[in-house]
């Protein structure tokens, strides 16, 4: 069969968060009423350094050099001990010689090992094997077919060998001769590739989500979503004088619903049944094995949590009181197996102002009283009367 070559996209996640190249931040702002907004951002700048790194060293690579091939190897034998006539596939992979650069083969066919070594056309053009027979009966080989692009037309043994060895034994060199030679192709622009890649992102996470908002700034990805109070956190406020004080706990960072697509949950969070993501949990076991690896690879995941009013406690975090918010790492978070807590509180204007009317009559009242009324007039005294 044909070996398969691993693109870039399908393994693109977990190169970037083995490699620590990746930055997670969620905010979320909540409203007096309950409501919030979550935003979720991948920061990928440390991830384009990466890539950067590695076309350049891939392009390297592809100078010094042979072209590369890929073909399927099928030999076809007598089992001696059995009297079948039986078949073995594999693959050969990997650079041809050239006239000034040496290449490198590798081989993998089924009961054989095998060392291979093979010329482009300008070079002469042909495909050495070695075989060793490392099947349990003596064999004698029929046919040897290798197919693929620009793949050897003819392989022979030399006229003066025996197709046949025992087993455990090695067999004489294989010569095949029609070798092309291949087109050098370009390096890719892993760059270029990645770009696309994160294009595509934000379509592909708002066709599946369409609740989700998505945007793409630089080398990042922006997701946004409007959620209510009792997904992922209880949210409390309490009418005072002279402070109105509010309360959340958070228990969970949601995941934005959409199986494969789903932010949040599908890094480190709970998968469910049907592959729906369930969030981040703080206090759950295998959330903490997940995050066991983030924290190892050196990923940074934040949590910033804006509330109404002024934070006075950020319990499990702490307060950026330039910013008035509450900052968390959620790794430690996850580690602890702690709920994040944040308190605030602001002046009750309605009551505070309700009072200061009712201060105001009452002073109205005693200016007036005490100082503004007049005195309550005193009758003439009557005139003396005469003797």
């Amino acid at each position: 069969m044909p070996m398969k070559r691993l693109l870039l996209p399908v393994s693109l996640l977990a190169l970037v968060l083995l490699s620590g190249c990746l930055d997670l931040a969620y905010q979320q702002e909540f409203r007096a009423d309950g409501s919030s907004s979550l935003t979720y951002t991948m920061d990928f700048a440390k991830t384009v350094k990466l890539v950067e790194q590695a076309s350049e060293t891939q392009k390297q690579l592809q100078e010094s050099q042979g072209p590369s091939v890929s073909w399927t190897v099928e030999i076809n034998y007598l089992d001696e001990e059995s009297g079948l006539t039986k078949t073995e596939t594999g693959f050969l992979s990997g650079t041809l010689d050239t006239a000034d650069k040496e290449g490198t083969l590798y081989c993998s066919i089924g009961g054989f090992t095998c060392k291979a070594s093979g010329k482009t056309a300008e070079a002469g053009g042909s495909l050495k094997l070695d075989l060793t027979n490392e099947m349990d009966s003596a064999i004698v080989i029929r046919d040897i077919l290798v197919e693929g692009d620009n793949a050897p037309s003819d392989c022979q043994f030399p006229a003066d060998a025996s197709s046949g060895a025992e087993a455990g034994a090695a067999l004489a060199p294989v010569m095949c001769t029609g070798i092309t030679t291949p087109k050098q192709e370009e390096a890719k622009d892993s760059l270029a590739e990645f770009q696309k890649t994160l294009d595509q992102m934000c379509v592909n996470i708002t066709t599946k989500n369409p609740d989700v908002s998505c945007r793409k700034e630089g080398y990042k990805i922006i997701a946004g979503k409007e959620f209510k109070n009792g997904e992922g956190y209880s949210f409390t406020k309490s009418d005072g004088f002279p402070n109105i004080k509010y309360s959340v706990e958070v228990s969970k960072l949601p995941a934005f619903s959409g199986g494969e697509s789903a932010l949040g949950g599908g890094v480190g969070g709970v998968q469910a049944q049907g592959g729906e993501a369930e969030g981040i949990e703080f206090k759950n076991e295998t959330t903490a094995a997940g995050f066991a690896m983030l924290a190892s690879s050196g990923i940074e995941v934040t949590y910033t949590v804006k509330m109404p009013g002024k934070i006075v406690k950020a319990e499990g975090g702490s307060i950026d009181e330039k910013e008035n918010t509450a900052e968390f790492d959620v790794l430690e978070l996850v580690k602890d197996g702690e709920n994040a807590v944040v308190e605030s509180e602001e002046l009750n204007a309605p009551y505070v102002a309700g009072a200061g009317t009712v201060g105001l009559i009452v002073l109205v009242l005693l200016v007036y009283f005490l100082v503004l009324k007049p005195p309550p007039s005193v009758p003439a005294a009557a005139p003396p009367l005469a003797p």
